[in-house]
């Protein structure tokens, strides 16, 4: 699975057009080939308002069918010009439970790095942990990658997960109100240098705004 994530800002007066584009409104039926699930969500937490377009597709294939010209997700077209201080980013997905983000309302990204030398025994203890995690209450979904492409050489590697949860309070009892963390306790914090997390509130395309 591979997992396309486009943070961004929205020009002053395009916000309800923008969210409305990427909700894509209808059965799963009409969506793209491979497309698995979508969301859209508004950062939670600060006065500048920023959103994140998260789309999940089946396979590599079916990802790279559904980008433009441009290398971006084809329902950003309409609404590229809209959209400033974006950043794109693909994740690998290694391990999974979902994801099932129309059933969360808390969306969150969290990003640490591995060391290149570590990141292979990243990869082999990544898929333990999150059958582990699928039995918190509150957690709706996540899914545990590195970053795409891996490059070669030395440095740093980037590695995800992406969340989805019940409520804010979820994911406070999940944390110790330790929101810098992706949970109070993992396997991989050994190999991890945690970076940053970002959390969002999934817009529901049923609800007004």
């Amino acid at each position: 699975m591979i997992v396309h994530l486009v943070e961004f800002r929205i020009k002053s007066g395009f916000e309800a057009e923008v969210v409305a584009t990427l909700q894509l409104p209808g059965p799963a039926s009409a969506w793209p080939a491979g497309l698995v699930a979508h969301c859209v969500g508004r950062r939670m937490g600060h006065s500048h308002r920023k959103h994140v377009f998260a789309c999940a597709w089946q396979d590599f294939e079916s990802w790279r069918h559904g980008l433009d010209e441009a290398d971006s997700p084809s329902c950003l077209t309409r609404v590229a010009d809209r959209l400033e201080d974006r950043r794109d980013s693909v994740v690998d997905v290694l391990a999974s439970v979902g994801p099932r983000w129309d059933e969360g309302r808390v969306l969150r990204i969290y990003r640490a790095t591995v060391a290149a030398d570590s990141l292979a025994e990243w990869e082999a203890k990544a898929l333990g942990p999150v059958g582990k995690l699928s039995g918190l209450d509150g957690l709706v979904s996540i899914l545990v990658g590195p970053a795409w492409p891996r490059p070669d050489g030395q440095g740093d590697r980037t590695v995800f997960a992406i969340s989805a949860w019940r409520d804010w309070s979820a994911v406070l009892s999940a944390t110790g109100g330790r929101i810098d963390r992706l949970v109070q306790r993992t396997e991989l914090a050994d190999l991890e240098r945690p970076v940053r997390v970002d959390h969002y509130q999934i817009l529901d395309p049923s609800a007004e705004e």
